[in-house]
C-alpha cells in the first residue's frame, strides 16, 4: 500500500511531467526552463523511490536503515545531501507509522 507521501509525490511528478513537456514546447528541448522542469520530475521520482524502499519495514528495520543514512551525511552537501535526507525521512515516515505518531508530535515545536 503506498503511503501518504507516495502519493503526493506521485501527484507532484504528473504535474512536473506536464510542466516539463509544457517547457520543451515552449522554450525548447534543453533550455534552462526545460532542464528545471526536469529536476523537479527527477525530485518527485527519488521521493517515490524512498518511500518504496521504506515500506513494508518493521520500526526497528527502519530506525537502523535510517540511523545510517544519518551517519553517511556528515560532511555532505547540495544535491547529495538532499537525497540522502529524502531516504531519511521515508524511513522516519515508516517508524512514525508504527508508532501512531504525527510528524512533530512530542517535541518542542508541537508539544505532546
Amino acid at each position: 500500500m503506498a503511503s501518504a507521501t507516495h502519493k503526493l509525490a506521485q501527484k507532484a511528478r504528473t504535474k512536473a511531467s506536464a510542466a516539463q513537456a509544457a517547457a520543451k514546447k515552449k522554450y525548447g528541448a534543453g533550455s534552462k526552463q526545460h532542464l528545471d522542469a526536469i529536476k523537479n520530475v527527477k525530485a518527485a521520482e527519488k521521493v517515490m523511490k524512498a518511500e518504496k524502499k521504506a515500506e513494508g519495514l518493521s520500526h526497528d528495520e527502519a530506525r537502523k536503515e535510517r540511523e545510517a543514512l544519518v551517519k553517511q551525511t556528515e560532511g555532505l552537501s547540495g544535491q547529495k545531501l538532499f537525497d540522502l535526507q529524502t531516504e531519511i525521512r521515508a524511513y522516519g515516515n515508516v517508524m512514525r507509522e508504527h508508532t501512531g505518531r504525527q510528524k512533530g508530535q512530542g517535541t518542542a515545536y508541537i508539544g505532546p
